[in-house]
């Protein structure tokens, strides 16, 4: 029993999803960068939560002065696709996922600052759970809530090892896997290399040589109760887009699935 994800849309209220090709899938919402920082991923490993809200180490790392700090952004999320920020004078001008050797740590980084005398920016260790939904928005602990702009690329270091993370449940029999996949062809590769350059000069990083990968996600649980594919009936889902809300039909609404 598990879920697979070939691609899951990233999709706006107001925007129309793209037409998709018989046999081919949405583009995956989220890809693997590879950038040659071994320094800053080696400080990443070697983290240990301290205290609550307590910095527990700084470095210069990704093209930023990175602080790690142990809090719980989860806080909200996956209820409110919101991710939890201490208490902040001003918003994130930007913010990016990152992951250590074979995926085995994941971390969030908010940019606070970004220019070429001073960048910094705060660091979260977080569950790679949260890659699989839709980040809708930010809230800080006084309440403030501050928009947030989708970032489909998680760093990776450039290692020659392969990104498998896996987490197993033998008490309830559930698992969750997240790992990567190389695009099948050149063209999908060179799709993916778009949202890696952007966040690259973002960061001063240099693009990476490597093939962009996307992530996948394997989900298994009893509560399922058989194999289950999501997004892979292009029909269907050439179907529903074409009953949105610019397709000018007067589709009857029978409530929500």
């Amino acid at each position: 029993m598990n879920i697979g994800t070939p691609g899951t849309p990233s999709v706006t209220a107001n925007e129309f999803p793209p037409s998709i090709a018989p046999g081919s899938y949405w583009m995956p919402s989220m890809y693997l960068h590879r950038v040659a920082d071994q320094q800053g991923f080696d400080w990443l490993s070697k983290l240990r939560p301290s205290a609550e809200g307590t910095p527990a180490g700084v470095a210069q790392a990704f093209g930023i002065h990175l602080a790690y700090l142990h809090h719980d952004v989860l806080t909200h999320y996956p209820r409110e696709l919101v991710l939890s920020l201490p208490s902040l004078r001003a918003p994130p001008v930007d913010h990016f996922f990152v992951c250590t050797s074979k995926g085995q740590r994941w971390f969030w980084v908010v940019v606070l600052r970004r220019n070429a005398a001073a960048s910094y920016g705060l660091g979260f260790e977080v569950s790679p759970l949260v890659l699989m939904l839709p980040i809708t928005g930010l809230r800080d602990q006084s309440g403030t809530h501050m928009e947030i702009q989708h970032r489909p690329e998680v760093l990776a270091p450039m290692d020659g090892q392969q990104i498998w993370c896996q987490k197993l449940n033998p008490s309830t029999g559930e698992y969750f896997v997240v790992h990567e996949v190389l695009p099948d062809s050149q063209q999908g590769a060179g799709q993916a290399q778009t949202p890696q350059a952007v966040l690259a000069e973002a960061l001063g990083l240099a693009p990476s040589t490597q093939p962009t990968a996307q992530l996948e996600f394997l989900v298994g649980s009893p509560a399922f109760c058989m194999p289950i594919q999501v997004n892979t009936d292009a029909a269907l889902l050439n179907l529903v887009a074409s009953m949105g809300p610019h397709s000018g039909q007067d589709t009857q609404a029978g409530g929500a699935l």
